[in-house]
Formats: C-alpha cells, structure tokens, sequence
C-alpha cells in the first residue's frame, strides 16, 4: 500500500474523482431540501392564486361587463322592443348587482379596488339608476350619456373621456350626493 504525501502529485483522474465522491456525499441532503423548498414554492403559490389572485380576477371580470352593459344599453328608450328594454334591464340590474357583492366581499378584492381607485357602489347606483329610466323616452341622450359615463368615473374607465368631461360628472355626482332625498339612483338626472 502506498501513502500518498502532499507533495506528490495526483493525477486529474483521482482528482475529479475524490471530487465527485464528494460532491455526491453533498448532494443528498441539498436534494431533500431543494425538493421541500419546491413543494413550499408550490403550495404558496396555489394559495396565492386561488386565495388572492382568483377573486380579482373575478371583480375585474365583473367590472368589464358592467361597463360593456353600460355601453350596450344607455340608450334603450320607449321605441325599443319590450324584450330588448326587458333584455336591457336584466343586464343593467345583473351587472349592478354583481358589483355590489364584490365591493362588499372579501377583503384582497376591496384593498385591490381601493388600490384601483374603484368606485363599485356608486357605479352599482349609476347602473341602477340606468335600469330605472331604461324604456323611458322622457330622458333625453344627455342624462343618459352622463350617467354613462359616471360609470366610466367610477370604475376608473374614463381615459377616452375629455378632462372637462370628467370634471363635469364629478360636480355633477357630487351635487347629487350631498342632495338627503335624492340620490344617484333616483330620478333626479
């Protein structure tokens, strides 16, 4: 047998095979630790997006048909059809309500709507108010227009608006806000 001193040298084989030796010794444990850390990775993820992400998800999809039932039935007065003012108002009433319950649900949507700058009671009201004068021809295009685009305002959808515009509608809401009888949804457009 013979011993090996430090000054002798080795041979690149018995080197990198020491090493491999080595490194295999290692790599168990960084295995285990490598798969738990993935499978932690993994569940927080899932949590993340089925706790956090899915609801918003869901509110942002909510927000997109209430704006599409906005703009598809603001001017559905007294010479439409009874099924399209029929049509027209289940619209209106489904998207109002399907705002309402999501800005007085869960707690990761409401923070995202805040962040968002989302205004979802009011534009439940705006819509609301749009169902009650659906079918009526005594509103002309103007009051119908601006409660349109109080939805816009108010679910933060107003780029295409011009700035007076939008200043418009917000003194207006406000005027109707601060009025104790009426309101938004009211008649008073």
């Amino acid at each position: 047998m013979m011993v090996r001193s430090w000054l002798q040298p080795r041979s690149p084989c018995s080197v990198s095979r020491s090493l491999r030796e080595r490194s295999l010794a290692m790599d168990v444990p960084h295995q285990v630790v490598t798969v738990i850390l993935s499978a932690a990775a993994g569940v927080l993820a899932w949590l993340a997006t089925n706790w956090v992400g899915k609801p918003i998800v869901d509110a942002r999809d909510k927000r997109l048909k209430a704006l599409q039932a906005a703009e598809q039935n603001t001017f559905v007065g007294g010479g439409a059809s009874d099924e399209r003012r029929g049509a027209a108002r289940a619209a209106l009433n489904e998207a109002a309500s399907a705002l309402r319950s999501i800005s007085r649900g869960q707690w990761q949507v409401r923070l995202y709507c805040w962040f968002a700058r989302y205004d979802l009671e009011a534009a439940a009201a705006a819509l609301i108010h749009l169902h009650n004068i659906t079918g009526h021809e005594y509103f002309n295009n103007e009051a119908r227009s601006l409660v349109r685009d109080a939805v816009y305002v108010f679910l933060h959808a107003h780029q295409h608006l011009s700035r007076k515009r939008v200043d418009e509608i917000k003194r207006q809401m406000e005027d109707l806000r601060s009025r104790p009888a009426r309101g938004i949804g009211s008649s008073g457009l």
